[in-house]
């Protein structure tokens, strides 16, 4: 089966985009029933702007060898042809309106909650919704099904973020504001911040940053912070307890929500098992990724079940 992934182009720096692409390159090197395809998404992308796309595959490519980043490392080829477009089950994210791909079958990837970026969640009917995450708010629209599943497909730099060569730790603070502009600042005056640098500016910075305190409440970086050896902050929200803000205790190892004494003690004594938990959730992804896909595969077959049901063919040559 033909899955095809609508995705922005790759951005290092952007969790979402990082999930999508690596979705792409777990079903393609990891489930070898199933192949799967990006197609464009952005501001303005339509159905005829893809079947445009698919009519000139030519053009297609060269546009998007100037224009879209993928991983260099990674196997995410694009839909290029017609054919491409065909009898395929699409994967949106949450952010997407509509079905522009036209697709036959749709599965709705919640990255973050329905309508936290929009404003608005506008969903077709029959579709299956997966989380990424299981503190995302579950939802049910136009006869859809929520999968009590979790699709995860979790990437884990860890070459970059460790503790190695973290000798001296002479910077108080660093911080980042990222989706966390409504909150009150709690950072001292010299902290320094890190929205728009890269990876590799973070990383060392981390290594050399006494704690991190984060503003925005669901970024990764919280967890990178703590792999590299940081004490790792997230300013709360009012009303809010950490089992509130992440439901799994895991997702909360090495982090404290707050500045308080149990939850900064919290943070130090599980900060190892935080990198653990990052290798194992990557390993288990993969797993996830074959769970989920099989659900969506038998779903769709008992809702087509007057129709003509899902082969599940062997990996295609394209």
């Amino acid at each position: 089966m033909k899955f095809l992934i609508a995705a922005p182009e790759f951005d290092e720096n952007s969790g979402g985009k990082i999930a999508l692409h690596r979705l792409c390159h777990l079903i393609n090197t990891c489930v070898d029933e199933h192949d799967a395809f990006l197609v464009r998404m952005g501001k303005g992308i339509t159905r005829m702007a893809i079947l445009a796309d698919a009519l000139h595959p030519r053009l297609f490519a060269q546009r998007i060898a100037r224009q879209y980043r993928t991983h260099p490392s990674w196997n995410t080829p694009f839909a290029e042809t017609i054919s491409d477009l065909e009898d395929c089950i699409a994967i949106y994210p949450e952010i997407a309106s509509g079905n522009p791909i036209g697709a036959p079958r749709v599965i709705r990837w919640f990255l973050h909650h329905p309508g936290f970026f929009t404003g608005r969640a506008n969903y077709g009917k029959g579709e299956i919704y997966f989380r990424h995450r299981s503190w995302v708010t579950p939802f049910i629209v136009n006869g859809s099904r929520m999968s009590p599943q979790i699709l995860r497909a979790f990437y884990f730099p860890s070459e970059t973020y460790n503790t190695d060569g973290a000798i001296v730790r002479d910077l108080e603070c660093c911080h980042m504001i990222r989706k966390g502009t409504h909150k009150a600042h709690i950072h001292p005056p010299r902290s320094i911040l890190l929205d728009g640098k890269t990876h590799t500016e973070i990383a060392r910075i981390f290594k050399r940053s006494k704690r991190f305190i984060s503003y925005d409440d669901y970024t990764a970086y919280s967890k990178l912070a703590a792999c590299s050896g940081c004490e790792s902050i997230v300013a709360p929200t009012p009303n809010t307890t950490p089992e509130q803000w992440r439901p799994s205790v895991e997702d909360r190892y090495g982090i404290a929500y707050g500045t308080s004494p149990d939850q900064l003690e919290w943070a130090r004594k599980t900060q190892t098992i935080a990198k653990d938990t990052l290798h194992q959730e990557e390993m288990d992804s993969t797993e996830s990724v074959r769970r989920c896909l099989a659900e969506a595969v038998e779903y769709f077959n008992d809702r087509d079940i007057n129709s003509n049901p899902i082969a599940t063919p062997k990996k295609s040559s394209i």
